[in-house]
């Protein structure tokens, strides 16, 4: 069993999750312990544990059959009345929330921008299973030039259960996972986020006339302390307004790590030794030692903190270098294949011209005979 890490600043906390703030300026939702209660602004590290390829493999699997079941479930139930179960709220700059019933059927699509009515209007049919109409919104942005491989593109999507049952809610990796091979399938790269939101969140954003996903950056990034306005986060993507503030999230982020957090947590009571005056006198330049020696290690434990998140940034700077590179490699493969097929469309108009130019002399030729 493989394992990752995160670093981050705790911006979020709900009944289920912990919101991280990454150093790369990303948001991270990880599960929370029944115990677990980091404050805002804390420091926060959490360990995913992955599975091994074999069981990601099974859940995949799993995951398209559950898919197939639900199709053949809404062809048998297709007269039956359903209701509105799901609301998958999905940001590109196009704004939209999708609504499905419970099997995950796409029963009406609501368009929150200009960018997002273009979209839809090029889908014909809406009445489509959940991960077949994401792959036409992305098909469509690819089309309208709202994802491309000149931009730094960022899906982020939330879903919103309407009722009481959460049990059901899609695998947020097979999520993730389908909306990868759609952008793949156009050459396409992409952050992708999936996030879990509730209607009370849903509410707060319409009041303030922002998407589900934009109020989330919104409310996150100000309690970080880095401000932003309404007006900015309705009229600019999320990848526009985190790139214009990456320097200010990773100031912010530094700065609410240098800081100790404190625990609320009561302590626990200790039983106390009886010691006699001299042993106390014996005890008590142990106990200044000790403390000194904390210090010094929360000391160095920061050195080393930044020396990792140094590593980091190089470390991100030396992909995005790479991924340039290999950018610039398949624009120039891209360029050597269209003067191949230049050339060739250029031999193959040369050969019908001499096959031509043949036929008519053969023709001439029979004239002049039969003269």
């Amino acid at each position: 069993m493989k394992t990752k890490q995160y670093d981050g600043i705790v911006v979020k906390v709900t009944s289920t999750d912990i919101v991280l703030l990454c150093s790369d300026g990303q948001f991270k939702n990880v599960p929370r312990a029944k115990n677990d209660v980091p404050r805002i602004g804390q420091a926060y590290t959490y360990t995913e544990k992955r599975q091994m390829p074999f069981y990601r493999t099974t859940k995949i699997l799993t995951a398209i059959a559950i898919i197939f079941i639900s199709l053949v479930a809404y062809t048998m139930l297709d007269t039956m009345k359903k209701d509105e179960a799901y609301v998958f709220a999905l940001d590109i700059n196009p704004s939209l929330e999708i609504y499905t019933d419970k099997d995950f059927q796409v029963m009406r699509v609501k368009s929150l921008n200009k960018n997002a009515s273009a979209v839809v209007e090029g889908i014909k049919n809406k009445n489509k299973a959940l991960y077949e109409y994401l792959d036409e919104v992305v098909t469509n942005s690819v089309k309208k030039h709202y994802l491309s491989k000149e931009h730094n593109n960022r899906i982020a999507i939330t879903v919103v259960s309407l009722g009481k049952d959460e049990h059901s809610l899609p695998s947020e990796k097979v999520l993730e996972q389908k909306v990868q091979q759609s952008l793949k399938a156009h050459a396409i790269a992409s952050v992708v986020t999936i996030r879990k939101g509730n209607k009370n969140l849903l509410e707060e954003a319409r009041n303030v006339n922002l998407s589900l996903n934009k109020y989330q950056v919104y409310d996150e990034l100000n309690k970080l302390g880095v401000r932003v306005s309404v007006k900015d986060s309705r009229e600019k993507s999320i990848s526009t307004i985190l790139n214009e503030n990456k320097q200010n999230i990773k100031e912010a982020v530094k700065r609410n790590k240098s800081k100790k957090p404190t625990t609320n947590a009561p302590a626990t009571p200790k039983k106390e030794k009886s010691y006699t005056n001299d042993e106390k006198k014996d005890r008590e330049p142990v106990q200044d030692k000790s403390e000194q020696r904390t210090d010094d290690d929360d000391n160095n434990e920061e050195d080393r903190q930044e020396l990792i998140d140094e590593k980091k940034e190089r470390e991100k700077e030396r992909r995005e270098e790479q991924a340039e590179r290999e950018k610039e490699r398949q624009e120039k493969l891209a360029e050597e294949r269209e003067k191949k097929r230049e050339k060739q469309n250029e031999l193959e108009e040369k050969e019908r011209e001499k096959q031509e130019e043949m036929k008519e002399k053969e023709q001439e030729k029979e004239e002049a005979e039969e003269d």
